[in-house]
Formats: structure tokens, C-alpha cells, sequence
């Protein structure tokens, strides 16, 4: 009897630590209503409070979160992961999720670091040494490793060997996320076939050729696989594979076709007549950004794909035995082709078309390379005497060309073609981060992103008009919009209309975020000043230009001393929102005003009297520097809001580059001085850009190195050089960081801008950039149809013109002014001492 009362004491204690076990409080603490200020360590999806918490555990560096949750202003969703938490603030709706102690100051944990890398060593395949010598491949002998690139042409990409695909335009969810997940990009299931027993022995990216390529062996048989997205054939994804059999005997190598994933985006069902040896499917998105009811109407975009298999499975996979017999080779080719109706008024029929145009081919992989030797043949960038940097450099001059075509106005987004990160919607990066390199590199992608922009000025202009009306974008009380304004969304998807909704309501940056529409303005203004080209300013330019500055001129507010005022915006700094009078918006609402009133003569127009007088009483203030001699830029009135907050990109620090302000150089000093430390060191890649570019622009070359390489070399990662975030992470590949980074070389190393009449230079030399580089020169840069190489040294700049325009008249030449002296430039080098000068057209030839 002991005994068993002994057991019921013991099960007794068990089950009553059991009970203490499961009713033991969580290892975190949920605030609702409540929101963490301080560092941030990056962001992502959450689908709870509980996820979010889950996530922060698992960094070593997370204090917290903040969860956007669906009562919340923001409701996007997202975990704001913090490394240092400062105070609570009330935020209803907000949800605060404490997982270390609130006083543990986490943000000095590096992130991990990339592992040993070497660029070209003397053991990888000869044939691919040369292009990797010359920054142009990027290799691993590693079978696994790293990030996988992107193969794209603009018009549909994947990344190399992944199970998505993605194509320019086709998106799923209406625009307010009314009817389930707002408009995102539609994945596209990937059909793969897959060699058995292969052992991987390298990976390359020919970025030249914007080809993924695998070497292995099966036995006795060398494997060469070969991944792209056909650049001429836009439609089409190829996968190549080289079969060589050097051994005595035949070889018999398994190939498995797995049958394609469910598409949680697309309705898809397969074709009724397949071509042998295919998966065919056809079908719409689930819901169109345009749909008026769950069920019912809207613009449906169609698809229709064909996939090559090596067998056609009846279940999930099938294997097929492909023999190689002895001393010899085979040649296997799998295409996918896809084609949608935003391109195609018969999605079904013309797959097929395509499809079989394709397999009759015996010169797919020859039109590709030709194709992208050409393009890169638009303009480039050359680096000497540091490997790492020229590869870091052609990566983001690669990934950036991937993802916009000339004759597929789709936009960029700021994940590429080749992911959903940011719902593969369009942002003010596109003209202020990624645009502006392809302006000088590539003119006619440059003009591509603006075509989307001026295809969709029907959204625009639906935005200004509902401007200050529940759950649309902020605008003051009895200010309503004129009929021409245009106020472009902050997130734009295949229509043009704001597509920054979640669960139905507008976010705090659609709402006050209205920087982006002179973003485009000036974009439309720098490509007219580089190109001269009338025609596209009076048919494009022009209703771009003239529709921002109306938007900006009824939406300021006038004073009673005769300024004007833009109150309750959101500046680039989105950590600080609403504010008055932010310098950003206010410095892009004068550029545009400007553009209008410079360019209405040249397309026979006039704008109102009074945008001289808007233009002019708009303000850019500038304070006392705090503890220090001199003026700065106050980030907006009353900065800051919150002290010791943290600004989350480059803002204030754009007024001279790339938007112009003019200002004394001690000004611009300590504007750099006092934001580089009150700018989150966990912000996006390209706020890091602007500092080197400032820093250029003031003659601290010292302070200029460390920011230069800061603004590339943490962010790329090798062995592709794929681009992410931020140190961390987030969304990869970031083109806006690639886009930031190359300016620091087009418009920083260069020294150049573009200005009215003229391009100014003043280039550093290329030990301001912390490298080893020894010269770095801009290859065939466009400006009013000529093609010009620039040569920067320590000491010295020269220029050579490439190609000059066909219709150039004889008396038309472009002039170097330098040191007092004039030459005209030719195609033999001309060489000046390093300092700045001009370019001008002139017709005193």
C-alpha cells in the first residue's frame, strides 16, 4: 500500500510539473498597442506576434520587434526586428514583443561573416579563367554555396535552378488586398529535369554572356550544364546540357522530370494538345489587381506555358535513362516558354508558335551572347588593379540589365525580375536608385522605365484626384487637385494605381510619401538635359513634367510672410512620419516646379505665373549645426522629432547629390558629419553610396574610402555576387543597392553631373576609393548621341569619343573646357590633369 502510494505521489508531482510546464509563460512578453523605438536590425514577414518572436529568437542580435499587425497603422504584416530598444511608445494596434532585456545593446554583432573567397584560382577550368581574370565571371568550385544568381531578360526570370519563375507585369491580388493578399507577384511553377549521381565540380556566372553554367562528372562522363534566359527570344528559358563520354565503355545517366508545384497565384489547368514531350499549361491569375469582387469582374492577365521534360510523370516524378555511348558526345536541350496576354493577344497559340520556332534553332545560345555584347557594348565600366571591385561592379551593372527590356515597358522593383521581394512592385527606386546609371550606360532602358511611368499616368492621375479622401493619400482640407496633376503611387504594379494597401487600408507611405512624383520629374528632366531629344519631351517628357509640378503647386499651402510650406509628408526617412516641410520633398517639389517653367517654352506651352513665386518661397532651411561651428540641413521642421532617433536611409544628405541644392561645402561637410552617425547602420545598402559621393564632392578623399567600400563590399556576396539589403539580409537580390553603389562610380568616381547645357566633372582619384584600383573609366557613356570613354588615374582624366551621332553635322563637336584652355574632343585620347572641367556641345567647331 506504501508502495503504491509512494507511485501516486510521484505520478502527482509529474503531472503537476507537467501542468507548470505547459502554463509557464512564453519566452517573450507581447505589448499590445505599443511600439519599440529604437535600432533596427532589419524586417520580414510575420505571420503572428508568436512568429515574429520565434524569428527574433533565432538572431543572436534581436532585442525585440515591433509587429505591423492588421489593427495597426502600418499593417503590413512585417516583424521590425530591433538590436537596441531605447523606449515604448503608444501605437494602437502596434504590437511590442520584448525577447532579451530591454536594456542589451545588440547592433555591434556582425553579421556573419562571408566565408574565404578566392576570385580566379589556377585550378578552375581553363576555358572560363580569362572572363574571371577579367571581372567578367564569377566562379565556385563549391557544389552548394552561396546565393544563387539571377537570370533574367526583362521579361521573365528565375533564380538559376530555382522551383519559381516570374514574368514582368503578371501580378495576383487586387490593389487594396480587399479580396485576400494584396497585388504581388505571380509565382510561375518552374519544370525541372535533373541529372542523378552528379557530382558538382564548379559553378560560374558569365555575366557577359548572362549565363549559369555547371561542370561535373557521372563516371566516366563530363557533365557541362548551361542555364539562361534568352535574350533575344524573351519568351524563352533555356537549359542546356553537354553530355561527354571519354571512357571505354557506354554509360547510361538517370534524368528525373519532378512535376511543377501548385501556383498559390495562378489558376492554371494543362492544354488540351501538348507538343510530345512537354507540360503545357494555360490559365489566369486568381485575382486581377483591378477586381471589383472575389469572384467576379476585372482584367485577368492569361498565361500559357510549354516545358521540355525528359519524361512526361504521372505523379509527382518520372526518371528516363539517357545512354552516352563510349568516346562520344550527346547534346540535350529542355526550354520553357511562357507568354502572357499583356504581350500577346492569344496566349495559346502563340506559345506553341514560339515554342516550336525555338526547337527548330540551332543557334539559341549564339543569338544570346550576341545580343548581351551588344548591350554591355552601350556603355560599361572598367576597373584596374582590383579584381573584387570590378566584379562587384559588372554584378551590378548585370542584374540591373537583366531585369528591364527596351520593348517591355514593365519597370523595375527593387527585388529584380527574379523575386517577390517588395511584391515586385515599383518604388521611387527605380528613378532615384537604379535609373540613373542606365541613363549614361544604357540609354534605352533608361527610356523603358519612363515609358512605364507615362503608360500609367491614369493611376497618377487617379491619385491626385482622390488626394485628401478616406484611405487614399494625404492632402490638406480645401485643396483639391487640378484636373492635369499627377501624383504617381508609391507602389505601382501592372496598372499604375497605389497598390500600397494591406487588408484594405492605405499604409503611412502611400499616404504621405509623396517625394516619389518629383523623383520621376527630375528622372524625365535628366533625360532630356542628356539626350537633347525633343520629340520624346514634347510626346513623354513633357506630360510627365507638367502633371507632378501641378500636383506640387496646389498641394503646398501658402504663408502669410509669402512662403510656402508642405506639411504632412513622409521623407525617405520613413522612421519619421508625418512631418512639415521635409528638405527632400521640398528640394524634389522645386526641381519639378523649375522643370515646368524651363521646359513649357520648348514644347510651345505655358505654366500658371505663380509657379515662380511657389518655386522660390518653397524653402530648404538650413540651422546651426548642433555642437559645432556653422549651418546644416535640418531633415524637416522641428527635427528631430524624437531625440537620438535614427534616420533610416540616405535623406538629407541627397540635397547635393543627385538633387543639386546648391550649398557651400562646409554646409555640405557637416550635413554628412551629422547624419553619417544618426543614420542606421542596418539601413538599406545604397544610403552608404551617397555618403562616398558627398564626401567626393567635398575633397575628403579619407572620409570618402571608408564610405565607398561600405557602400558595396558587405552587401554583394560572393562567389555570384548576388546583392542583398542590408547586412543582414532582407530582400535579395536588392537592385536598389546596386543602383546606389553604381552611382558612386558613374557620378562619384567620374566626378560628373549633368546640368543644363553641359556635363561638369571634378574626379577624385581612384585611391579615394579605398581600393587598389589604379584607373577606372566609364566605357561608351552616352551623352546627346555620342559615345565618350573617360580615363580617371591619380593624376590625370582623358576622354575619347567612341561613336558620334549619325545625324551629327560637321560643324557640331563636343568641347573640352579645362584650365582655361578649350579642345575639342575626337577619337584620339585627350589628356588633362586631374581637376574639374566641362563638356559642352558647340557648333564652333
Amino acid at each position: 500500500m506504501a508502495k503504491q502510494h509512494k507511485t501516486w505521489l510521484l505520478l502527482s508531482v509529474l503531472l503537476l510539473l507537467l501542468s507548470l510546464s505547459i502554463a509557464a509563460d512564453p519566452p517573450y512578453k507581447i505589448i499590445p498597442d505599443t511600439d519599440l523605438i529604437g535600432q533596427n536590425l532589419g524586417y520580414g514577414p510575420g505571420k503572428s506576434a508568436t512568429d515574429c518572436a520565434e524569428q527574433c529568437m533565432a538572431k543572436d542580435n534581436c532585442v525585440g520587434i515591433s509587429w505591423n499587425a492588421p489593427a495597426s497603422r502600418i499593417h503590413d504584416g512585417n516583424c521590425n526586428f530591433k538590436c537596441f530598444v531605447d523606449k515604448y511608445v503608444k501605437d494602437v494596434g502596434e504590437q511590442a514583443i520584448m525577447v532579451r532585456n530591454k536594456t542589451a545593446n545588440l547592433c555591434q554583432i556582425p553579421p556573419p561573416p562571408p566565408p574565404p573567397y578566392e576570385p580566379c584560382p589556377a585550378d578552375m577550368p581553363s576555358d572560363w579563367l580569362p572572363a574571371c581574370l577579367n571581372g567578367d565571371l564569377f566562379y565556385s568550385k563549391d557544389a552548394s554555396g552561396g546565393l544563387l544568381p539571377e537570370l533574367a531578360n526583362g521579361y521573365i526570370g528565375t533564380i538559376a535552378m530555382s522551383d519559381t519563375i516570374y514574368a514582368g507585369g503578371l501580378f495576383n491580388g487586387d490593389a487594396i488586398g480587399k479580396f485576400g493578399p494584396a497585388s504581388h507577384r505571380a509565382v510561375i511553377p518552374a519544370i525541372h529535369n535533373k541529372l542523378g549521381n552528379m557530382m558538382t565540380t564548379s559553378r560560374a556566372l558569365n555575366i557577359r554572356k548572362a549565363t549559369f553554367e555547371i561542370m561535373g562528372t557521372i563516371d566516366f562522363v563530363s557533365v557541362h550544364e548551361t542555364y539562361y534566359a534568352h535574350s533575344t527570344r524573351p519568351s524563352v528559358l533555356v537549359h542546356e546540357i553537354e553530355l561527354t563520354n571519354s571512357g571505354s565503355s557506354d554509360v547510361t545517366v538517370p534524368i528525373t522530370t519532378t512535376q511543377p508545384g501548385q501556383s498559390k497565384d495562378l489558376n492554371l489547368t494543362s492544354a488540351s494538345k501538348p507538343p510530345s514531350n512537354t507540360i503545357s499549361m494555360t490559365g489566369t491569375n486568381m485575382v486581377p489587381e483591378d477586381a471589383q469582387s472575389a469572384t467576379g469582374s476585372g482584367n485577368y492577365t492569361m498565361i500559357s506555358l510549354v516545358g521540355d521534360v525528359a519524361c512526361v510523370p504521372a505523379l509527382a516524378s518520372c526518371v528516363v535513362n539517357v545512354t552516352i555511348p563510349k568516346a562520344s558526345k550527346i547534346q540535350l536541350q529542355y526550354l520553357t516558354v511562357i507568354v502572357t496576354s499583356l504581350n500577346s493577344t492569344n496566349p495559346d497559340k502563340d506559345v506553341l508558335d514560339l515554342y516550336a520556332d525555338a526547337k527548330k534553332s540551332t543557334s539559341l545560345a549564339a543569338e544570346h551572347a550576341d545580343a548581351w555584347a551588344k548591350r554591355w557594348a552601350r556603355g560599361s565600366i572598367e576597373i584596374q588593379g582590383d579584381l573584387p571591385l570590378a566584379q562587384a561592379v559588372n554584378a551590378s551593372l548585370y542584374t540591373l540589365r537583366a531585369s528591364i527590356r527596351d520593348d517591355f515597358p514593365y519597370g523595375l522593383s527593387p527585388g529584380g525580375l527574379t523575386t517577390d521581394g517588395y511584391n515586385g512592385h515599383t518604388f521611387w527606386d527605380q528613378e532615384t536608385w537604379m535609373w540613373p546609371p542606365l541613363l549614361f550606360l544604357d540609354p534605352p532602358s533608361a527610356q523603358s522605365a519612363l515609358e512605364y511611368r507615362f503608360n500609367r499616368r491614369a493611376g497618377a492621375a487617379h491619385k491626385a484626384a482622390t488626394c485628401g479622401q478616406p484611405n487614399s493619400a494625404y492632402c490638406p482640407p480645401g485643396q483639391p487637385q487640378p484636373a492635369d496633376a499627377l501624383e504617381f503611387p508609391w507602389e505601382s504594379a501592372v496598372t499604375g494605381y497605389e497598390v500600397q494597401y494591406s487588408g484594405g487600408k492605405i499604409g503611412p507611405w502611400g499616404e504621405f510619401e509623396q517625394h516619389i512624383s518629383g523623383d520621376i520629374s527630375f528622372a524625365a528632366r535628366q533625360y532630356f538635359l542628356a539626350t537633347q531629344d525633343l520629340v520624346w519631351l514634347r510626346n513623354v517628357g513633357w506630360p510627365l513634367i507638367s502633371g507632378v509640378a501641378s500636383f506640387y503647386a496646389n498641394r503646398v499651402s501658402a504663408n502669410a510672410d509669402g512662403t510656402y510650406s508642405y506639411n504632412m509628408v513622409m521623407g525617405p526617412d520613413e522612421y519619421a512620419y508625418p512631418v512639415n516641410n521635409s528638405a527632400t520633398t521640398n528640394a524634389v517639389a522645386i526641381q519639378a516646379i523649375k522643370a515646368a517653367m524651363s521646359f513649357a517654352p520648348l514644347v510651345n506651352k505655358t505654366v500658371p505665373t505663380s509657379y515662380a513665386q511657389i518655386a522660390k518661397g518653397l524653402v530648404i532651411r538650413e540651422a546651426p549645426y548642433p555642437n559645432g561651428e556653422g549651418m546644416y540641413h535640418p531633415e524637416y521642421e522641428g527635427y528631430p522629432k524624437i531625440k537620438g532617433a535614427k534616420v533610416k536611409q540616405a535623406d538629407t544628405v541627397m540635397l547635393s547629390y543627385p538633387y543639386g541644392v546648391n550649398m557651400d561645402p562646409t554646409v555640405l561637410a557637416n550635413d554628412l558629419t551629422w547624419y553619417e552617425p544618426n543614420t542606421d547602420p542596418n539601413g538599406p545598402a545604397m544610403t552608404f553610396a551617397i555618403f562616398a559621393i558627398g564626401w567626393f564632392n567635398t575633397g575628403n578623399y579619407t572620409h570618402a574610402q571608408a564610405r565607398f567600400q561600405r557602400g558595396f563590399s558587405q552587401n554583394v556576396r560572393p562567389p555570384f555576387y548576388v546583392w542583398q539589403e542590408t547586412l543582414h539580409g532582407g530582400c535579395t537580390p536588392f537592385l536598389t543597392g546596386a543602383g546606389g553603389f553604381l552611382q558612386s562610380l558613374v557620378f562619384g568616381t567620374s566626378g560628373m553631373r549633368l546640368n543644363v547645357g553641359q556635363l561638369d566633372f571634378n574626379p577624385p582619384p581612384p585611391s579615394a576609393t579605398g581600393s587598389n584600383a589604379t584607373k577606372i573609366s566609364l566605357k561608351g557613356f552616352n551623352y546627346l548621341g555620342f559615345k565618350i570613354n573617360q580615363d580617371v588615374t591619380e593624376t590625370t582624366v582623358s576622354y575619347t569619343i567612341v561613336k558620334a551621332p549619325s545625324d551629327a553635322m560637321d560643324s557640331q563637336c563636343l568641347k573640352l573646357i579645362a584650365n582655361g584652355g578649350t579642345q575639342i574632343l575626337s577619337g584620339k585620347a585627350v589628356s588633362i590633369p586631374r581637376a574639374p572641367h566641362h563638356i559642352l556641345l558647340s557648333s564652333d567647331c
